[in-house]
Parts: C-alpha cells; structure tokens; sequence
C-alpha cells in the first residue's frame, strides 16, 4: 500500500472521529493559534478514551461530562 494513501486514511478517519463526536467543524474559532490548541486537546481526548479501550467516543463524552471525577482520573492517573 502506498504510504500517502495510508496516511491520508488514517488523517480522514481521525477528523471524522473528532469533527462528529467532538463537533469540531462546528467550533467558531478564528484565531489560528487557538484552533491548533484546540485540535490538540481534542486528539489528547481521543487517545485517552482509546488508551482506556474505549471504542465509543460518543458513548465516553457522555459518560466523562457527567462524571467529572471519572474524567480527572482518566487525564491524572496512570493506568496500565
């Protein structure tokens, strides 16, 4: 497999992922700077819910906005 298509997979499947469970499209940020902040944070966010074995994120932003202990443990504790 050409390695240009491979990484394009893997770019589109990660915007998806962010843009319809984390409605990144959406957001109106302007300033560059902010708009990359904020990606980062949202790819933080995906890897975590992965790291915990996640395979829903939408189910994992509903669970984590309303339990925000459970959201702190899962950025401040390491978990094996």
């Amino acid at each position: 497999m050409d390695r240009t298509v491979c990484n394009w997979g893997i770019e589109n499947g990660l915007h998806y992922l962010r843009d319809k469970s984390l409605h990144e499209d959406a957001t109106r940020i302007s300033n560059p700077t902010l708009a990359q902040n904020m990606a980062t944070l949202n790819n933080l966010v995906v890897a975590l819910v992965r790291r915990r074995g996640g395979r829903y994120l939408l189910d994992a932003r509903g669970f984590y906005s309303g339990s925000p202990q459970a959201a702190l443990d899962l950025v401040f504790r390491s978990h094996t």
